[in-house]
C-alpha cells in the first residue's frame, strides 16, 4: 500500500466514527473493531466487482501501525489486487483523522490488510466472476481523475487486472 504524499490508496469505501463502546482495556479502539470495519469495506468493493453476494474466506495479513482514539474519524480505503475465477483479493488501508475539542488533526494511516473474498450463488456455492468494467473516482489532490480498470479473468494467467487508464475529468465534460 502507498502512503506517498499522505494519500490513501484506492477508493473510500467506508467512513465512521470511533466510539467509546469500541475501546480495549487501554482505552484505545479495539483492533477487532478495526478488523470488522476492514471486512465491511472490503466486502462492499468485492460485491461491486463480482456483481453479487460474496463471503470472506481469509485475511492474508493485517498490520496495525498506530492506535485509534475515541472520536477519531475512521476511513477505510481499498482496491482490488487480484481477481481469479471465483475469488478476489482486496488491499485495504485504514486512515484516521483525529478530532478533539480544539481542532481536527491531519489524517494518517493506522492499519493495512489484505482480505480475500469468494463470489457465491444463492446456494452458497462459488460462482464465476464475470468480466466487467469498473470505474472509480479517486482524489489525488488536484485534479480529480477517473481510474478505468478493465477487469478480466484470463485462463492462462489466472490474473485479471489487464488494463489501467488514467483520464482527466475534463475528458468526460460536455462541450455545450
Amino acid at each position: 500500500m502507498n502512503t506517498e504524499n499522505n494519500i490513501p490508496r484506492g477508493q473510500l469505501l467506508l467512513r465512521t466514527l470511533a466510539m467509546p463502546a469500541d475501546t480495549n482495556a487501554n482505552g484505545d479502539i479495539f483492533g477487532g473493531w478495526i478488523m470488522s470495519q476492514l471486512d465491511l469495506a472490503g466486502a462492499i468493493l468485492a460485491k461491486e466487482i463480482s456483481g453479487g453476494r460474496v463471503v470472506t474466506v481469509s485475511v492474508d495479513k493485517i498490520e496495525f501501525k498506530a492506535p485509534v482514539g475515541v472520536g477519531d474519524v475512521v476511513c477505510c480505503y481499498g482496491e482490488c489486487k487480484r481477481i481469479g475465477n471465483t475469488s478476489m483479493s482486496v488491499g485495504l488501508e485504514v486512515w484516521v483523522k483525529p478530532v478533539d475539542v480544539e481542532a481536527v488533526g491531519d489524517r494518517y494511516r493506522v492499519c493495512e490488510a489484505t482480505f480475500n473474498y469468494v463470489a457465491i450463488n444463492s446456494e452458497g456455492r462459488p460462482r464465476p466472476i464475470q468480466k466487467k468494467l469498473v470505474i472509480s473516482k479517486v482524489r489525488f489532490n488536484e485534479p480529480d481523475f477517473f481510474i478505468v480498470k478493465q477487469l478480466f479473468y484470463e485462463v492462462v494467467l489466472q490474473q485479471s487486472l489487464l488494463k489501467q487508464l488514467y483520464l482527466p475529468t475534463a475528458h468526460f465534460q460536455s462541450k455545450h
